[in-house]
C-alpha cells in the first residue's frame, strides 16, 4: 500500500512516496509510479462531452434517445434523457454495479473481469429505471458509459483515443492513459480489496 503526495508552488515542486507498490514484491513507492486513473475519468469525460456542445454537435438540454443506439435497443428509459442530465447524475439511471456488486460474493469476479461498456450497459437494461427518477439526483456510473458512448458517435474514435487528444496531450500528460497496455506496468501502484480474511488484488484500470 503506498500514499503519493506532490505539492506545487511558483518556482517550486515537493514530491514524495510512502509505502511500496506491492504486497508481494515490497518494492518502495516512487514520486513518479503510475497510479490507476479510476473514475477521474469521469471529470475529463465531461470535459470531452462539453466539447461537443462548444463545437455545436449536440446541445446540453438536447435529448440523447435518438442519438444512442443503446437507448433504444438495451437501455429503454421511461422518458427524454438529455446530455445535462447525464452529467450531473439526473438522467434516473440505474447503476450496473447494482448487478455487479450484489453480494460479497460478485466482487472478486466482478473488479478482475474485463467487460466492454456495451456489456455493462447491457447489465443496466436488466434494472427498473422508473420515471420518477428521472431530473432527482442518483449517483450512477452507468451515465458516464452512456456519455462514453456519446463521444464516440460524434468524433467517430475510440473513447480512449478522445480522451487522449482532448485532455491528456493538450496538458502534457505524457504518463497519462487508459489503454489496458500500461495496467500490468512494474511501475504501478497497486490497490487491494479485503474479502472474507483474503486479499485480493484491485482492478487497476477503470474505463469511466
Amino acid at each position: 500500500m503506498a500514499v503519493v503526495a506532490q505539492v506545487r508552488w511558483p518556482g517550486g515542486e515537493w514530491s514524495k512516496a510512502y509505502g511500496v507498490r506491492d504486497l508481494d514484491s515490497k518494492q518502495p513507492a516512487q514520486p513518479d509510479d503510475l497510479v490507476s486513473v479510476a473514475s477521474v475519468t469521469k471529470s475529463m469525460t465531461a470535459v470531452s462531452v462539453l466539447k461537443l456542445v462548444d463545437d455545436g454537435l449536440i446541445g446540453l438540454d438536447a435529448p440523447v434517445n435518438g442519438v444512442l443506439e443503446s437507448f433504444t435497443t438495451v437501455l429503454k428509459p421511461p422518458g427524454l434523457i438529455t446530455v445535462r442530465q447525464l452529467l450531473s447524475h439526473t438522467s434516473g439511471m440505474p447503476d450496473y454495479q447494482q448487478v455487479t456488486f450484489r453480494t460479497l460474493d460478485d466482487v472478486v469476479p466482478a473488479v478482475n473481469q474485463k467487460i466492454s461498456l456495451q456489456r455493462d450497459l447491457e447489465i443496466t437494461g436488466t434494472l427498473p429505471w422508473d420515471a420518477e427518477d428521472i431530473g432527482t439526483f442518483r449517483y450512477s456510473n452507468s451515465n458516464y458509459l452512456a456519455l462514453g458512448q456519446l463521444l464516440e458517435n460524434f468524433r467517430g474514435r475510440p473513447y480512449a483515443d478522445i480522451l487522449r487528444d482532448d485532455i491528456f496531450s493538450p496538458l502534457g500528460l505524457s504518463r497519462t492513459t487508459i489503454s489496458e497496455l500500461q495496467s500490468e506496468a512494474s511501475d504501478m501502484i497497486h490497490g487491494y480489496i479485503s474479502l472474507r480474511g483474503q486479499r485480493w488484488a484491485a482492478p487497476r484500470l477503470k474505463n469511466r
